[in-house]
């Protein structure tokens, strides 16, 4: 239901929003998607991160029946 969805969206932006370093930053992308730019990182410490963020999403809202999935790329870009 896009009722239920927003509100445990809503909840998750703000746990992410909570768990992020300064200048680390964030987007709601689609109804159920962030993406979640970290340009201090290695990919262990990426994963560390994402990982921080489920464990406290967890932890505030442990009867919410949201799973969530992430998955950590590097940025590229051209010069």
């Amino acid at each position: 239901e896009t009722r239920v969805l927003n509100r445990n969206m809503g909840r998750l932006e703000t746990v992410i929003k909570n768990s992020l370093r300064r200048g680390d930053i964030m987007s709601r992308c689609s109804p159920s998607q962030f993406m979640v730019i970290l340009p201090t990182v290695t990919e262990e410490t990426g994963h560390k991160v994402l990982e921080r963020i489920q464990k406290n999403f967890r932890r505030q809202y442990p009867k919410v029946g949201l799973q969530v999935y992430y998955s950590l790329r590097p940025l590229t870009y051209n010069k």
